[in-house]
């Protein structure tokens, strides 16, 4: 990720236009590289460069979270997204949800899904197979 940032920076001090897709590819190295703090700073920059984070951008923060095992990070990157009007996707709440199940938080994994229902996010089966895992983790069948 470092090289991605590296080049949204450069672009950024060439004053050439960054949009949201140029800071989701950075974002998303971050993901790749299980870097959540970098991807939470990634995501913190972005308005102050006048650049709105959307669902993508999130969603991979969230699978950031969700690689190093960091359940409370996730959960406030979703409430960052409903401060802002952003309605997570189903990645998203997969990666919330494996989150949880990697810290044997399976009441949070449960009350996931209902908030997915909430917002009118459609959980599936991956969705569905974390929260499960997550229950199981915590023998709570």
């Amino acid at each position: 990720p470092d090289a991605s940032l590296q080049v949204l920076g450069d672009m950024r001090a060439g004053n050439v236009e960054v949009n949201v897709i140029h800071w989701n590819v950075a974002v998303n190295a971050c993901q790749k590289s299980s870097r959540w703090e970098l991807a939470l700073d990634t995501l913190h920059e972005m308005p102050k460069a006048t650049a709105s984070p959307d669902e993508i951008t999130c969603s991979s923060v969230l699978g950031a979270c969700e690689k190093s095992a960091r359940w409370e990070a996730a959960f406030a990157v979703l409430d960052s997204m409903r401060g802002s009007g952003i309605t997570p996707n189903q990645n998203g709440c997969s990666a919330l949800l494996s989150a949880c199940a990697r810290a044997s938080r399976w009441d949070l994994a449960l009350d996931t899904i209902s908030d997915m229902r909430e917002l009118r996010v459609l959980p599936n089966t991956v969705c569905y197979n974390a929260a499960i895992n997550a229950c199981g983790k915590s023998s709570q069948w």
